[in-house]
């Protein structure tokens, strides 16, 4: 805990009905990605061992840049930042079994990309995380259980991706004429 602000991560979750929307013939040319995120649910999760029993042991933040030539262009950008945090508990404890069943959830919605984790922490400040690792181990001949999971940035295609695939679809498009 620093400057009594306590670990907090938050788990959102949107309605599920997105399919629904998108059975329409209007909307069916739309992805997942062209909604708006309007959250059905908010579960905040106070990881302070005071309050819930549940322990930040540790946690590791990794920023990846991309740098990249196209021949006339540079390009420097994030391509993600993550965040790998240990928690630890009693293994009877309510607080973690709740927070357990939060990452079973957050299953459930990947593939509509309908949820997003918040995480803040030290000098952590993580918003619309999606979950990278999950792991959960429980130590030997103890009752204590050890969380170690993964966040990261949901982050944009790589710019420089797309300009070499334009440029080798108009060579192509050259070549077959």
């Amino acid at each position: 805990m620093l400057g009594g602000t306590a670990p907090v991560i938050v788990f959102n979750f949107a309605s599920l009905s997105l399919k629904d929307l998108m059975a329409s013939e209007e909307n069916k040319k739309k992805k997942p990605e062209d909604y708006s995120f309007n959250p059905l649910l908010s579960i905040p999760i106070y990881l302070d061992e005071q309050l819930t029993g549940i322990l930040v042991d540790d946690h590791e933040r990794t920023i990846n840049l991309e740098y990249e030539t196209d021949g006339q262009n540079n390009y420097e950008r994030v391509i993600s930042s993550d965040v790998s945090i240990t928690v630890i508990a009693q293994k009877d404890n309510v607080a973690l079994n709740a927070f357990l069943a939060l990452f079973e959830k957050v299953l459930k919605y990947v593939n509509d990309k309908a949820y997003k984790i918040y995480f803040y922490y030290d000098d952590v400040f993580l918003t619309n995380a999606g979950l990278k690792e999950f792991t959960v181990s429980t130590r030997p001949n103890t009752n204590t259980r050890v969380v170690r999971f993964s966040l990261t940035n949901r982050s944009e295609k790589s710019k420089s991706e797309e300009s070499i695939l334009k440029k080798v679809a108009g060579e192509l498009t050259r070549f077959s004429k």
